[in-house]
């Protein structure tokens, strides 16, 4: 029964960060694969889980943790740094190989996919850069600066 409950929760949990940030998810899931238990998941950012201690766990859940829920706990955290160094070695996308690929290849949205917007990509794929139109329009916000890449970071100056 206990075990029901806690699916449960971790499921109303999960469900609750699906709007989260991508890293936030990848916490989520690297912790519930460890068996950390849903008491811990709660009122935590990212930041505070990954750096929680047993003694901090000890504080917040009110009793000595299990040596099983201290491994777990570890194990959680290790995946996640992993996740987020993965993140971070992506880095900033270029403005000048976006400038490149939206003038020679603006027509397939190759930029938009370089940027990481799958669905706009797609979206002037089939309609070949919605005539040109549409190419032409992101070569000068590419040129102005006004194009950011899909995680909202700004792209790196020529």
């Amino acid at each position: 029964m206990k075990k029901q409950l806690l699916l449960v929760a971790l499921f109303c949990l999960s469900f609750s960060f699906i709007m989260a940030a991508p890293i936030a998810n990848k916490a989520m899931k690297a912790a519930k694969e460890e068996g950390v238990q849903a008491e811990l998941l709660t009122n935590f950012s990212v930041e505070t889980f990954t750096t929680m201690t047993p003694k901090d766990m000890r504080e917040h859940l009110g009793r000595k943790p299990k040596l099983k829920e201290v491994i777990a706990l570890k194990a959680a955290q290790k995946k996640i740094k992993k996740a987020a160094k993965k993140n971070d070695a992506d880095g900033p996308k270029q403005q000048l190989i976006a400038l490149l690929l939206g003038l020679f290849l603006g027509v397939l949205g190759i930029h938009r996919f370089y940027l990481g917007y799958m669905g706009i990509g797609i979206a002037q794929l089939l309609t070949f850069g919605g005539c040109g139109i549409w190419a032409i329009i992101d070569i000068v916000n590419i040129v102005t600066g006004k194009m950011t890449a899909a995680d909202g970071s700004a792209l790196e100056p020529w």
